[in-house]
């Protein structure tokens, strides 16, 4: 949206000179253009506009993961540590953010700790634009007001991250034990603390045989580098196949898992179901009834499942 807006900057400030002028436009509507023409004639408004068409990238990746109706839960912590530590470096000196062992240590608030305004990212095309400050109209004290609304932007998206994100959450640190890469370093209070938690998915197993079959997981001779599949769910579906010469030696592990990989990662997910829920009750069936409607979900559920594997 906003490179696009940046593109069409001066057509767009042609359209509302038009429209201003426009005798026969109502009074309400003139208001309006008026003030939008305000906003366009602005350079302190343009350079905002650079700056967050730049820093928006850095929310890109993890918005559009979180929107992926692929099981995301696992990574969904590191994702999460990882965004904030992206902010972080945006502003926080090196030498500050090397000093808190954890994210959450990183006074990232107190002046001292913050970049001067050179180093400061807020893009090429913005520093371009400040660099040509008397070409494009800038003053010192727009420019020095600009930089402490970026530093004061930069502090609002961490404090929001911080409390609004599971940045610590035990439960989704634990859950990481769904990412195959994670097997070999993962201990096995990982695999009891959800097992406890969510004791619907050992179906019928006790927390004493996933703690063995995952042990053995970790430590035989099974070559992992083996499975290539590109997902975690096709990773878990084809070792619960696995067989030895007496069984399936991962079989409730691996059903475990694939129980985890279920768990919602994001509201996306639940929306998703809520809006086939009104298309095939509502718009569809308006009389159906619950458990045929749960039926109707539940088979389109296994065959989007199905087209996976």
């Amino acid at each position: 949206m906003f490179d696009r807006l940046l593109v069409n900057w001066e057509p767009l400030k042609t359209f509302f000179k038009e429209e201003v002028a426009n005798k026969n436009l109502a009074l309400t509507a003139k208001c309006k253009a008026t003030k939008i023409l305000d906003s366009l004639k602005s350079r302190s408004t343009r350079l905002y506009i650079m700056f967050l068409s730049y820093n928006i990238k850095v929310f890109e990746a993890f918005l559009t993961a979180n929107q992926s109706d692929k099981p995301k839960a696992p990574r969904m912590q590191s994702d999460c540590r990882k965004l904030i530590r992206n902010v972080q470096i945006c502003f926080v000196a090196p030498s500050a953010a090397a000093q808190g062992k954890l994210i959450e240590d990183v006074d990232y608030k107190s002046s001292y700790n913050h970049k001067d305004n050179k180093n400061i990212m807020i893009g090429e095309a913005a520093r371009e634009f400040i660099s040509n400050k008397a070409k494009n109209g800038l003053t010192e004290a727009k420019i020095a007001e600009f930089f402490t609304n970026v530093k004061l932007y930069f502090t609002t998206c961490a404090d929001y991250i911080l409390k609004n994100l599971p940045i610590s959450d035990p439960f989704l640190k634990h859950l990481e034990i769904a990412d195959p890469d994670l097997i070999s370093p993962t201990n096995l209070d990982s695999v009891r603390y959800p097992a406890q938690r969510y004791p619907i998915l050992l179906s019928g197993c006790t927390i004493d045989i996933l703690l063995e079959e995952f042990s053995s997981l970790q430590c035989c001779a099974l070559q992992l580098q083996d499975y290539e599949p590109t997902t975690a769910e096709q990773f878990w579906l084809k070792l619960s196949k696995t067989n030895d010469s007496l069984e399936q030696p991962y079989k409730h592990i691996s059903t475990f898992m694939l129980g985890l990989l279920t768990i919602p990662h994001s509201s996306a997910h639940c929306e998703r179901i809520f809006s086939a829920v009104r298309k095939i009750k509502t718009d569809i069936r308006s009389s159906i009834s619950a458990p045929t409607l749960e039926a109707i979900l539940v088979l389109k559920h296994r065959k989007t499942a199905h087209s996976v594997f």
